[in-house]
């Protein structure tokens, strides 16, 4: 279990760190950024993960959110970028 909270707490550690480079990248380019609903459950679940004893169910209820935005965005990687 301990193993599965830690690779999970690496996931969204450097997914976190990538939204808020690219958020700060926005603003030094002077376009206002609004944090996004995907980078707002990105932190949501690390911090349930970095709590001393987290709750993996919220952690997957998070993660189910995620992929319901990305559905509803229609992004999936395995057709959109077929051709590339």
């Amino acid at each position: 279990m301990d193993s599965k909270i830690q690779s999970l707490r690496s996931f969204f550690k450097i997914t976190n760190a990538a939204l808020n480079i690219s958020h700060s990248l926005l603003l030094q380019i002077n376009i206002k950024a609004e944090i996004t609903d995907t980078h707002k459950l990105h932190r949501a679940a690390l911090k349930e993960l970095e709590k001393d004893d987290p709750d993996l169910l919220k952690v997957k209820s998070i993660m189910l959110e995620i992929g319901a935005l990305g559905d509803a965005y229609n992004l999936d990687a395995a057709t959109d970028f077929k051709e590339l």
